[in-house]
């Protein structure tokens, strides 16, 4: 693993940071660098020190690297992704996290992900219906975190995010990272946890 202090260089190292569709070098993006990024990852791990991980939506696997530095109690992970944004991703998310020797799955549908998770990161699809989708399938394996990526970025993702905790009755937190986290828990985890990063 890595210190969290050196996330960024962390990334940058790592196999696999060119989208092979549009030539871009992900860690060129000004995201890579700030603070309220991938810091914040490790930092939500080391708090919530997860034992397993399901993320839907990995891409290349940056924000489950950067889960993977906050928390050395992670000894599963499972990657659902379905390939849309790049094709791919799937295998350049499985070379970049080749440092971690636990347990990994890779796989391109919810219900392949089925399982047990501590934390599961919904960061897949981000229109209103299947973002919605999405979360109701995470929160029904029974993790004792959810964080809902891009919340405060994407008009659709809060709308779901907010239609979800109605439809729940459930009370979320909103931790202020780079595109916004839906931080959904349970009772007693959910009490435990910081209202910020």
């Amino acid at each position: 693993m890595t210190p969290h202090g050196d996330i960024h260089a962390f990334l940058k190292s790592l196999p696999v940071t060119r989208n092979p569709v549009t030539g871009c070098d992900c860690t060129e993006g000004e995201w890579l660098f700030t603070a309220n990024a991938y810091p914040l990852y490790v930092r939500a791990a080391e708090i919530v020190r997860p034992t397993s991980v399901l993320e839907i939506g990995a891409f290349l696997g940056f924000g489950l690297a950067a889960f993977l530095c906050g928390a050395p109690s992670i000894a599963r992970v499972t990657v659902v992704d379905n390939e849309y944004y790049m094709p791919g991703s799937l295998k350049a998310c499985a070379d970049n996290l080749a440092f971690f020797n636990g347990e990994k799955r890779f796989v391109r549908t919810l219900e392949e992900g089925r399982g047990e998770y501590d934390l599961i990161h919904v960061d897949g699809d981000h229109t209103f219906p299947g973002a919605l989708h999405q979360m109701a399938f995470a929160w029904g394996l029974g993790p004792r975190v959810m964080l809902v990526n891009d919340y405060t970025y994407l008009d659709d993702v809060r709308r779901a995010a907010d239609t979800f905790a109605v439809q729940h009755a459930l009370p979320f937190k909103i931790w202020r990272t780079y595109r916004g986290w839906a931080v959904f828990a349970r009772p007693e985890t959910f009490r435990s946890l910081p209202d910020a990063l």
